[in-house]
């Protein structure tokens, strides 16, 4: 499972600030004098932990819509091969309108014919929470001989729309 790196080294930075001021905390209050520092520590550790916490949700959530995306593209993939309309467009956003053999909105055309019966690999993603966007690359990969080459790229844009995720379009690169 890819992790994207910023976020790995952030929560690693908060985990080694949680260690050194519980170690802070310990070694203070030894001393008699030291209730006021202890108290300031205990504050700060306090205020690292909510920090962390929020990270911590923030990666469950995405990873939460990254399964759920995940799957939806594959069942909309299934859907074009299959050329079934009605469980095509109970994915799509209301900017996306489907036809017999394409989907289509402002900025994207995808031709069902484009749809590529080979293995797919989740590259990359990206969550725009402020957007409500969230993107998912796949690289799609040909198999021969036990190697895999990657032949083309595609990625899908959804939108959150009245609470639920819709494909706004399909982009090949």
């Amino acid at each position: 499972m890819p992790y994207a790196k910023g976020k790995v080294t952030t929560m690693k930075k908060l985990l080694l600030l949680l260690c050194v001021g519980a170690l802070m905390i310990g070694v203070l209050s030894g001393c008699s004098n030291g209730s006021t520092k202890v108290n300031v520590l205990e504050q700060e550790n306090e205020a690292l932990k909510k920090e962390l916490d929020a990270v911590n949700e923030k990666n469950r959530k995405e990873l939460e819509i990254r399964r759920l995306l995940d799957k939806n593209s594959f069942e909309i993939i299934h859907a074009m091969k299959n050329k079934d309309i009605e469980v095509l467009k109970k994915y799509l956003s209301e900017e996306t309108t489907c036809l017999d053999d394409k989907i289509s909105s402002k900025q994207y055309e995808y031709s069902f014919s484009s749809v590529v019966s080979e293995n797919r690999l989740q590259t990359y993603w990206n969550w725009g929470e402020e957007t409500n966007l969230f993107h998912i690359g796949y690289s799609i990969m040909k198999i021969e001989n036990g190697i895999a080459s990657p032949i083309q790229e595609e990625e899908f844009e959804y939108r959150l729309e009245n609470g639920e995720w819709k494909l706004v379009g399909i982009a090949q690169q």
